[in-house]
Parts: structure tokens; sequence; C-alpha cells
């Protein structure tokens, strides 16, 4: 479509906005501003709901989401990993010196057993799921979407909302600040 029917359309939507007493600087709610969109537009409908636009971007964001903070307690996982190899070894050593405490040193062996085979469990559960999509490839065909046709401008409208809500958390969590609370030897 012409880049004119893409201004006619947006023309159209901000008619829409202002004939509803939406003037600029109003306290509606994005969400409340989408919706009355969604009716006049029937973005409901099959055609507009088939086959989402930004699915791939929803899925990538929400598969790299903490990935960094992921990345470390991962980390973490791996040094406890290591810990309780060392007390492990430490435990047969002392067992086989005859400084282990018997029946109660292998309930604590096996106990710390239990504890290292669920932590590598979980840090290998956390490392799989958090697998980012090459972000390139995203951006590749993001920048591909034909923005001047009428469906794909529906398509975006209609998932405008989720994505508008993953970058206000995204926002939220980068401006916030983290606590500041020391432990005692940290």
């Amino acid at each position: 479509m012409s880049g004119r029917w893409s201004r006619l359309c947006l023309l159209v939507l901000l008619g829409v906005l202002a004939a509803r007493g939406c003037p600029v600087g109003t306290d509606l709610t994005v969400r409340e501003i989408v919706e009355d969109i969604s009716k006049d537009l029937d973005l409901k409908s099959g055609t507009v709901s088939a086959n989402p636009l930004f699915m791939g971007v929803i899925r990538s964001i929400e598969a790299c989401q903490n990935c960094e903070e992921v990345k470390l307690v991962a980390a973490a996982l791996r040094v406890y990993n290591r810990v309780f190899e060392s007390f492990l070894h430490g435990v047969a050593t002392r067992n086989s010196t005859g400084d282990g405490a018997g029946a109660g040193g292998r309930r604590l062996r096996d106990r710390v057993v239990l504890l290292k085979c669920k932590t590598e469990k979980m840090r290998d559960n956390l490392l799989q799921q958090r697998r980012c999509p090459p972000t390139q490839d995203i951006l590749r065909k993001l920048d591909e979407l034909q923005v001047d046709e009428l469906l794909v401008q529906q398509r975006a409208i209609s998932q405008f909302l989720e994505v508008y809500n993953m970058a206000a958390v995204i926002a939220s969590r980068s401006s916030a600040k983290p606590t500041q609370r020391r432990r005692p030897g940290v």
C-alpha cells in the first residue's frame, strides 16, 4: 500500500481518538485507547488475529528475560556443586580414616548427594529454558514487515498491548534500584 494510504489510516485512527474526546494529555490508559481502536477496526476478526506479527519477538523476549540473572544463578549453582563435591570428598576421607560418624555420617552424605543432584538438575533446567534466539534474525524480520499494508497495521495494533506491556515491565525492572542489603562477611 502507498504511503498516502498509511497516512490516511493514521489520520482515521487519530480522528477516532479525537471523536471520542481523547485530546492529547488526557488520562486515558493505553489499554482503553487500544480497545477503542480494536472495536472500530474489528481487530478481533480471524483475518487479523491469525498469524500474529510479533509472536517471534514476544517469544524471544520471554526466552531472554533475565538472561544475565539466569547465568549468574547458574554460576552460583555450579559453585555449590563444587562445594558439595569437596564436602563429599572430605566425608569419604573422614570415613576411611575412622573419623566418620557411622550411620549419621552416611545419612549426611546421602543428603548432600541428594542436594547435589537436585542442584545439577536445577542448573540444567535453568540453562535449557533460557536459550535466547538469534536477535539479528528477529530484527531483520521486523525490518522486512510491510507496514504500509492495512492488514499488517491491524495485526500490529492487535498485538500492541502485549508488546507495550512487556516493554513497561522491562523498563520498570531496569529502572528499579536493587536492594542494598548487606550481610556479614559479604
